[in-house]
């Protein structure tokens, strides 16, 4: 899943246009498993089986953890209104892993105040939105951080290791506000900072920010929590020579399962689901309405110079009678681009895909993931998906 800002765009007369929007764009092929018509759940084993999986003691499910990452726990908070901060938070997850931590992400709109002042160690991934505000899954945390009615003492954090990465945009007067702002709320509530303040800009170089940025961060954070000198040092070495991403190994979080239920779109999948369990950078997918693009027209001549020259700037009206949007102004518009039913129909004869196969999507046996989030709607076709 990727967070795409567009920043101009030229499309058919048909096709939405807007400048400056927020696109969000699902890569259709999350590999829907070519042998989904063996996603039907079997079971073997008897009964005794299962209740001796469950005979495991608390205390040895919790040594496992520690034998398996030695360096101990890290919460990595997002505020993410795109879906890049919450992409990045997946990011250091897995990184974190990887070098021996027990690396968990939580949504900030998640975000409990009890269990902050409890957390030893967190990283805080903070987008701001629009000029100087938080993104929307984080407005309850800044509320309380800013501690306004002076409720919480300075040593209300005291506990509290912590390191911040802000996400902004250096077009908007208040420039990486929400990581400023972090940063120092969470000093003064009595948190000590762990690893330097680390900020990236989106409207030049916010990728390659934020890998100098966490290049640094493991070596950091396993020199000073890892108890084995040997991979600390493995750490630093794979750091330096930028070894650290872990993208390339694909990891499924959920399966596709056959079903029976009919598909649920629109209101009715989002009636279906608590909004907890959607990923944040996707709920768009359960609630956004269709809309009638009624204009759609050029505003600059091209007469002397070709079109790439010239640019794109267009004038575009959407009908939103019947369609329970509000528009006001200097709103953000966030558009859903849909694949072609062609190219749909393309990759499922290449994967060798059922296109009216319905599933449901439940947690792979192998996530870790106590708090598994879905990211489309379910039950849903294989066609819908695609």
């Amino acid at each position: 899943l990727y967070s795409v800002t567009v920043k101009l765009s030229s499309m058919e007369n048909n096709s939405v246009v807007v400048l400056s929007v927020t696109v969000i764009v699902v890569i259709a092929s999350f590999i829907l498993y070519k042998q989904m018509s063996s996603g039907d759940s079997t079971s073997s084993g008897s009964k005794d089986d299962k209740k001796s999986d469950k005979s495991g003691s608390k205390s040895d499910v919790k040594k496992d953890t520690q034998d398996k990452y030695p360096a101990g726990k890290v919460t990595i908070y997002f505020g993410s209104q795109t879906g890049t901060a919450e992409g990045f938070a997946r990011t250091l997850m897995e990184e974190g892993k990887s070098a021996g931590f027990n690396a968990k992400m939580i949504d900030l709109e998640d975000f409990s105040p009890d269990v902050l002042k409890e957390t030893e160690r967190a990283i805080f991934l903070m987008a701001t939105y629009g000029e100087g505000e938080p993104t929307d899954n984080a407005i309850s945390f800044t509320k309380w951080m800013k501690n306004l009615e002076k409720e919480l003492g300075p040593d209300t954090l005291n506990k509290l290791k912590y390191s911040v990465f802000g996400l902004g945009n250096k077009q908007y007067e208040h420039y990486n506000l929400m990581g400023k702002l972090t940063n120092s709320s969470l000093e003064e509530l009595g948190a000590t900072r762990m690893f330097q303040y680390g900020e990236g800009d989106d409207d030049a170089t916010l990728e390659e920010d934020f890998d100098a940025w966490r290049a640094q961060l493991w070596p950091a954070l396993t020199a000073a929590f890892h108890p084995d000198a040997a991979v600390v040092e493995e750490v630093a070495n794979r750091a330096r020579l930028g070894s650290m991403d872990t993208h390339s190994k694909i990891k499924l979080d959920f399966r596709a399962v056959k079903t029976d239920l009919k598909s649920i779109t629109g209101t009715a999948a989002a009636a279906a689901v608590d909004p907890h369990t959607v990923h944040a950078s996707t709920r768009h997918f359960f609630t956004a309405p269709r809309a009638k693009i009624v204009v759609n027209r050029e505003l600059r001549s091209t007469a002397e110079k070709s079109a790439a020259e010239a640019g794109s700037t267009r004038h575009i009206e959407i009908d939103l009678k019947g369609v329970n949007l509000h528009y006001h102004t200097a709103d953000n518009l966030a558009i859903l681009p849909e694949n072609s039913t062609d190219n749909v129909a393309a990759l499922a004869k290449a994967q060798g895909y059922d296109l009216d196969y319905t599933f449901v999507v439940q947690k792979a046996p192998n996530n870790e993931d106590e708090d598994f989030q879905i990211s489309f709607p379910s039950p849903c076709t294989v066609r819908e998906a695609l």
